[in-house]
């Protein structure tokens, strides 16, 4: 009786113990989307699709991967709050990753810009935009 009652107790415990290691932990979500971002990033600033990504996990991981521009660009990529706060921008190309830790719980908007300044209009008067695809993991 003794030995079954340590038993029932150790397969308790341990159930208990598995339950807590999957307990609280979200799951991350990815999206993806697109937009025209400018080409002539000192005269304008960024653009955005307005799409809002809840952010679930207090101090989690945010990160925004450049899928594809067209014409090919490296962007200046950050994300706003709906408090009007931007993490710290990065500069990605294609298949590249900006990542921010810490983020606090919230939407959040996809910004972009060309890291510089170019000519992706051809022989069309101004600079033009170029279209950014992205993914973004939250």
């Amino acid at each position: 009786m003794q030995k079954r009652r340590i038993l029932a107790a150790v397969f308790v415990v341990s159930a208990a113990a598995t339950l807590m290691v999957a307990g609280p932990a979200a799951a991350s979500v990815t999206n993806s989307g697109s937009f025209a971002a400018t080409c002539n990033p000192s005269s304008y600033g960024y653009a955005t699709d307005n799409v809002g990504y809840y952010h679930v996990t207090n101090l989690g991981t945010v990160s925004i991967k450049q899928k594809s521009s067209s014409p090919g660009s490296t962007s200046t990529v950050t994300a706003m709050s709906q408090n009007g706060k931007e993490f710290s921008a990065q500069n990605i190309g294609d298949n590249g990753v900006a990542s921010w830790a810490n983020v606090l719980t919230g939407t959040y908007h996809v910004e972009a810009k060309s890291s510089y300044d170019h000519n992706c209009n051809g022989v069309l008067p101004g600079d033009g935009n170029y279209t950014f695809g992205y993914e973004i993991t939250y």
